[in-house]
């Protein structure tokens, strides 16, 4: 099981009062969610009895780790393989 990776988020255009996405609303991931993935992780994995996989916002190896203390048993990197487009394992390495 994966959790989370994107909220819903919504942007305004102050001038005009409008939606600057056109259907209204849309995906918000990187950096930003991480607080929430993090506490969404924890209550996951206190909740279920099978490996998690702790996804969002995770830049480097210290963000890494950060789901790993909280429960997860691995993790998926985006925000980070966008930020530094090599391979993951020149850009994340985390250990103990």
């Amino acid at each position: 099981m994966s959790a989370v990776n994107t909220y819903i988020g919504r942007k305004i255009h102050r001038a005009s009062g409008r939606s600057v996405l056109p259907l209204g609303t849309g995906g918000l991931s990187g950096p930003a969610i991480q607080p929430l993935a993090l506490a969404a992780v924890a209550a996951v994995c206190d909740a279920v009895h099978i490996p998690v996989i702790g996804v969002g916002g995770i830049v480097d190896a210290a963000s890494a780790r950060d789901f790993l203390i909280v429960g997860a048993s691995a993790v998926q990197v985006g925000t980070g393989d966008v930020r530094h487009p090599r391979p993951p394992c020149r850009c994340l390495t985390v250990s103990g």
